[in-house]
Formats: C-alpha cells, structure tokens, sequence
C-alpha cells in the first residue's frame, strides 16, 4: 500500500506525498470542486488556507487541522461540512 502523508509517522509535522499534492494544488487553483473523506481532511489545511473540514469528532486530529490554519468542525459520521470558498466537501465516514 502507499500512503498519501506521513501523517501516521510525523503527527502534525506531516508531508504529503509530492505527487499527490501536485493534484492538490491543481484543483486548488482552478476551484474545482473536490471531496475529502475519513482522515483525509486533516491534508487540506496544507493546501487550502483557512479551509473549514471535518475529520468527525476526534479532537488530537481536529487540533492538528486547527493548527495547520484550518477550521474543523465537529460532524457525525452521516453528515457533510461544506466549504463553499474553497469548493471542498469533507465528511468523516467511520472516523
């Protein structure tokens, strides 16, 4: 398997692979509309500057997102949290 970040291994001080962040950006800058679920959230405040996403209610993951400029916001595992500046639609699924 690959993973997308070093998340598991770095905590807060992650890196995201560099081929995946090219993809990123690349929706970043032309606003494409994208989605973001289960711990994958916690990349987009790297990307997204003041991005509001959900990783669930798991508060060491929401503080990692806090600190990196995100907003999280609390949200059970059956609903959505909508960024509408950033065009990014986030939900924890089993989170």
């Amino acid at each position: 398997g690959k993973n997308l970040s070093t998340l598991a291994f770095d905590s807060a001080d992650f890196s995201i692979d560099a081929g995946f962040q090219d993809i990123m950006m690349a929706f970043a800058n032309k606003r494409k509309p994208v989605g973001y679920m289960c711990i994958a959230p916690v990349l987009l405040p790297k990307v997204y500057n003041g991005v509001r996403c959900t990783i669930g209610c798991d508060q060491d993951t929401a503080n990692i997102i806090n600190s990196l400029g995100g907003m999280h916001i609390d949200c059970t595992v059956d609903s959505i949290v909508i960024d509408k500046d950033h065009n990014v639609v986030t939900t924890p699924a089993y989170m």
